[in-house]
């Protein structure tokens, strides 16, 4: 760590997660998870509510709407591939780690 800064834990030092996106009609409701670690079931709940509701307050269509997302295994597991298929999204995944030759 740099030397200007000092390591602090408040209380059990637990984390929390925050997530949310940007559309180009703005920001989206959000979540945080301050319990656990996001895995697919989470994962998949924060997409039932976060996501949809964001989609139906900009009134924003799923054919054409595009959701990027990185890959990280909450992202890319199976029972999450199988949600954005059934409820009918286009999802893009970008490469974790950014190569340079």
């Amino acid at each position: 760590m740099p030397h200007q800064t000092e390591a602090q834990v408040q209380g059990d030092g637990g984390g929390v997660v925050f997530w949310g996106m940007i559309t180009a009609e703005g920001p989206s409701y959000g979540s945080t998870i301050t319990e656990g670690t996001v895995n697919s079931e989470v994962y998949a709940e924060i997409l039932n509510s976060s996501l949809l509701d964001t989609i139906e307050y900009y009134g924003l269509d799923k054919k054409t709407f595009r959701f990027q997302q990185d890959n990280a295994r909450p992202h890319t597991s199976g029972p999450i591939k199988k949600w954005f298929t059934h409820h009918g999204f286009s999802v893009q995944s970008v490469c974790s780690e950014i190569r340079f030759k």
